[in-house]
This record gives structure tokens, sequence and C-alpha cells, in this order.
């Protein structure tokens, strides 16, 4: 969807099936990675970093990743924790020994954003949430469902 909408898009991925697939859709630049990322993302923007983090794998490493290879004042919106699966056992209860963490020193130095984005939670809880948090497009017989929308300005 933000190839579509004009956007620059960079993709991180550990797969190398993935890497094809991802140049498949327009992801503009692709970057195959085991640990870090974000000098590779400063030195395609040169030095600034991106705009917006879409992050729907979370742990400690990857958001550091993602925070360090934002530009100042960047956001960093938080969809998952695919990387942390036992965060919490959910239903309220906070009894968990695995939280993620934040380098709160980052978000204050490079001035971010940083965005939990349970789109489709907050939807159960509100459901007038839906028509702004979650868009769906449909482009060349194709079906593209986006969320947290609304938080970044598409």
């Amino acid at each position: 969807m933000c190839v579509m909408l004009g956007l620059t898009v960079f993709a991180t991925t550990r797969s190398a099936q993935k890497v094809e697939f991802l140049r498949g859709i327009g992801v503009h630049h692709v970057i195959e990675t085991n640990a870090t990322f974000h000098e590779q993302i400063k030195s395609l923007t040169q030095g600034k970093g991106v705009d917006v983090v879409y992050d729907g794998v979370g742990g400690d490493q990857v958001t550091v990743e993602s925070m360090r290879a934002l530009r100042f004042g960047g956001k960093l919106l938080i969809v998952g924790w695919a990387a942390t699966p036992n965060v919490a056992p959910g239903k309220g209860q906070r009894k968990t020994s695995a939280p993620n963490r934040i380098p709160t020193n980052l978000v204050m130095m490079k001035g971010l954003q940083v965005i939990g984005c349970p789109a489709m939670i907050a939807a159960a809880h509100d459901k007038d949430l839906i028509p702004r948090r979650v868009k769906v497009k449909i482009l060349s017989g194709c079906v593209f469902v986006s969320f947290c929308v609304d938080l970044v300005g598409l």
C-alpha cells in the first residue's frame, strides 16, 4: 500500500526466500539481516533515517534497531510482538516475566513518538475507531489492509 501511495519503502527480513517476495511487491530497499540494520538504512537515506517504522516483530534487538533507523522526530508504530510471544497471558493479567523494553534515552534524544497500534484490539473496545484506524483498498485485483493509518496521516 505504501508503494502505491508513492512512499519509499524499506523492509528487513531474516529470510532469503522473503527477499524476492518483498522486491516483487515493490519494496524499494530490502535488507536481509540477522542482527543490525540501522546503519544500512541510514546509509540509504543519506544519514537522515526513515520517517516511520511499522514494527510487527518487536523484541528488544529489533525495537532498538528500528529506533536507531528513525529520523529525528520519527514515529515507531508497535503493531505486534512476534519476537516475544509470551509477553503476557492476556485478558488483563500482567504477571509477565518477559516484557519488551524500550530505551527511553533514544526516545528522548531523537524526539521519537512511540505509538502502540493494537488496531483490532482497540476496535473491539471502540467500534468508532474502525473507519479511522483500518483502511481497505482494492488495487489491481489485490486487497490491501492497512492498520493505524490515522496515526501516521495516510
